[in-house]
């Protein structure tokens, strides 16, 4: 197979789960909204936002590092102590951050929720949600890098089946009301880091470098404000609204947004097939600042096509 049918291939099979991550949450939506209320969705909205910020503190941006420096360690020693070193230091920043999370949890759900304390629970386990996601994310970018489109996509989707399957069943079934939505997700999301750890220890035994861990932050670190900066303007809206209205008035501004979220759902499909094209031509190629454009100029027109439609 050319390369070049390898990406148009490799395109298909990414926009599966992004398909499937983007048309679930819709088409459940009428059942969860007749058993969770407005408040409880602008709750969660908030607590996710929390969530989403914090974790992005533990993660100093290492995702950025780590991709970029995967291609400058290729065999499998170097490899392995590139994931693993990376991985230890946002699990015990994790770690860390919820420790504070869970004592602090009273006082962080008054400042974010307009003055209300009934809802201070769904902190914490947004938190280990997100930081399960986190951690997993590591190691769905190992497979994208090695264009290994399938075990992405086949991890990712099954994810997202199984945490609408278990979310259905906690909130519908058990009615567990909010915490359930978060459950399903955060017990789907340990399921799949459990597996990818497994399949990917025997690939890669595990092994510590520090010296690497270092370079990714010197490269990781710098974009940490950027990141910052992406939290606030998506998510600071929803703070604003559940100061200025009420949560209920939160949760239906949230309930719009995941259709709206289809289209950079898309676009981050095809950034998954480029982004890896575009590492291995900075390092391969003595002519890349020429090549990357006109590589790219394609997945641009195909991103905001959809945009459009």
């Amino acid at each position: 197979m050319t390369d070049h049918r390898k990406q148009v291939q490799n395109g298909i099979i990414y926009l599966l789960p992004s398909l499937v991550s983007g048309l679930l949450p819709v088409l459940t939506l009428p059942i969860f909204t007749r058993i969770l209320t407005k408040e409880d969705y602008g709750a969660l909205a908030l607590a996710n936002m929390y969530a989403v910020f914090m974790t992005g503190i533990a993660n100093f941006g290492l995702i950025f590092g780590y991709e970029r420096n995967f291609f400058e360690n290729k065999d499998q020693k170097s490899a392995a102590g590139l994931l693993y070193s990376t991985l230890l230091f946002v699990l015990g920043m994790s770690f860390l951050l919820g420790l504070l999370t869970a004592v602090f949890q009273v006082p962080i759900a008054k400042f974010l929720m307009g003055g209300s304390t009934v809802y201070a629970y769904l902190l914490i386990w947004a938190f280990v949600s997100c930081s399960i996601v986190n951690i997993k994310n590591y190691y769905l970018v190992y497979f994208k890098n090695k264009e290994d489109a399938k075990s992405f996509t086949w991890y990712s989707v099954d994810e997202i089946l199984l945490g609408v399957v278990l979310s259905l069943w906690f909130v519908a079934g058990l009615r567990l009301g909010a915490i359930g939505l978060i459950a399903g997700q955060l017990v789907a999301g340990l399921i799949i880091l459990l597996i990818l750890y497994v399949r990917l220890t025997r690939i890669l035994p595990i092994e510590f470098n520090v010296s690497l861990l270092k370079s990714s932050l010197k490269i990781s670190v710098p974009l940490t404000p950027r990141f910052f900066l992406s939290v606030v303007g998506n998510q600071f809206d929803k703070y604003l609204l559940g100061l200025l209205s009420s949560l209920g008035g939160v949760g239906v501004y949230s309930l719009g947004q995941k259709i709206g979220q289809m289209v950079f759902i898309y676009m981050t499909a095809i950034q998954n097939v480029f982004n890896p094209q575009v590492y291995k031509r900075m390092f391969d190629q003595r002519d890349a600042q020429k090549t990357i454009g006109t590589y790219l100029t394609p997945f641009a027109y195909v991103s905001v096509l959809i945009g459009l439609c």
